[in-house]
């Protein structure tokens, strides 16, 4: 992901793309379902990643990579409410997770999941958003299509296919972060690092929809995703 962080923009920024498309309704409409993740273990400091909320009934996706090491997870919704979560299901192939909070949080009432599109209508230089905590602060970036359908080896030796690249503004807070079109629909899921290797300055990769589409069902029912040879 970018490391110059005076490129990204804030939640006060005019959120404007290159087609002068303004992004401000997108962020708004979207920030109710985005978590911040905080991952704590016995030997480092905590890590302040990103999640979203995937349905009514609370469920959480994030990457794999940001909750392997976990002791103790705490998720913070945009209500400013922090509650531990326990661990649904995890899939390091995809290097999707999925998190559940405390009952205590299950107000479905505020449970906002995001819309979700097919990931196999996207076009190279499509505008996109990016949304997470990078800076321990929800902030948003927008920014476009690089190239689709790419196949890399991720930090566990595990091959992930069809990932997007795109140059909206991440850092390694904004891992498990969603990545939105203008109408404000799930494109994927930013992932870092993941691309051990092969990680361009300036621009990330995200796990597809359809890929999110077929495996956290199974995360959430099975608690695992299996593969067929």
């Amino acid at each position: 992901m970018s490391s110059d962080r005076d490129t990204c923009f804030s939640p006060n920024d005019k959120l404007v793309d290159a087609n002068n498309n303004n992004w401000t309704h997108v962020f708004e409409n979207a920030k109710d379902a985005v978590v911040k993740v905080i991952v704590s273990n016995s030997y480092s400091n905590p890590e302040i990643s990103t999640g979203f909320i995937y349905n009514k009934d609370g469920n959480i996706v994030t990457n794999y990579h940001v909750v392997n090491n976990a002791d103790f997870i705490n998720v913070t919704f945009a209500d400013g409410n922090s509650y531990p979560a326990q661990i649904t299901g995890i899939d390091p192939y995809s290097d999707l997770a999925v998190l559940q909070a405390s009952a205590a949080a299950l107000n479905k009432e505020q449970m906002k999941p995001l819309p979700i599109r097919n990931s196999s209508a996207l076009q190279i230089g499509e505008n996109v958003g990016a949304i997470g905590y990078p800076f321990e602060q929800l902030s948003f970036s927008v920014g476009n299509i690089k190239k689709i359908n790419i196949l890399r080896e991720n930090i566990f030796g595990y091959e992930q296919t069809d990932l997007i690249q795109h140059d909206a503004c991440g850092y390694h807070g904004s891992s498990g972060g969603p990545l939105l079109d203008l109408q404000g629909r799930l494109l994927g899921v930013n992932s870092y690092p993941g691309l051990q290797g092969y990680d361009v300055p300036g621009l990330t990769l995200a796990i597809p929809s359809n890929t999110i589409q077929k495996i956290v069902p199974k995360l959430i029912s099975q608690h695992s995703y299996e593969y067929y040879e």
